[in-house]
């Protein structure tokens, strides 16, 4: 599926703090701009030792974010760099709000918000 480049960086802003400290889902193409699709991954900051309770709350937000990797590698997304969009003001608030509904459901382990997104918004 294409996205232009403002639909996909909402998709990149709610992944911004929907795990744990220390847990990113990032895309793992470098600079390729949109000749494949996105592959994304995980990373993690070292955890050093901890209580057995903090430690699976961690691994589980792992899990969660290695999930949600999988289910946005598994959607083909392809960048469209040279489609810009501009936003009006409205526009603007209703992305800032979507992105908080999908960092939501990104650290709870459910996509319904980003199927719906990308359903809208993809080619």
């Amino acid at each position: 599926m294409k996205l232009s480049y403002t639909h996909y960086a909402v998709i990149e802003s709610a992944l911004t703090g929907a795990f744990e400290t220390g847990i990113k889902v990032y895309d793992m193409n470098g600079c390729h701009f949109g000749k494949e699709p996105m592959k994304f991954g995980v990373n993690w900051a070292a955890l050093g030792t901890t209580a057995p309770e903090e430690t699976l709350k961690y691994a589980n937000s792992l899990a969660i974010a290695s999930s949600i990797a999988s289910v946005l590698t598994n959607a083909q997304i392809e960048v469209d760099y040279s489609e810009e969009v501009s936003l009006t003001e409205d526009e603007y608030a209703e992305y800032l709000e979507i992105i908080e509904c999908m960092r939501k459901e990104f650290s709870k382990g459910r996509t319904a918000e980003f199927v719906a997104y990308t359903d809208k918004y993809g080619k």
